[in-house]
């Protein structure tokens, strides 16, 4: 009876481990997952913004015409 109290113990202590395992690298995917999203969120709003300068420079120019 011993013996397959310690063989559960273990074997509950194993899939525990294995379970804070997962959670690790999941959340270690989704930091990286946020840290692109953040990144093309920042590209994005700079095109925007070169884009504004590019629209706004073509507004003044384009009365000359």
């Amino acid at each position: 009876m011993k013996s397959w109290l310690a063989f559960s113990m273990v074997l509950a202590a194993f899939f525990v481990e294995m379970a804070e395992l997962s959670l690790g690298a999941f959340e270690k995917h989704l930091t990286k997952v946020s840290a692109t999203i953040y990144t093309e969120h920042i590209l994005l709003k700079s095109e925007r913004r070169n884009y504004a300068k590019i629209s706004n420079a073509n507004d003044d120019v384009l009365p000359m015409l």
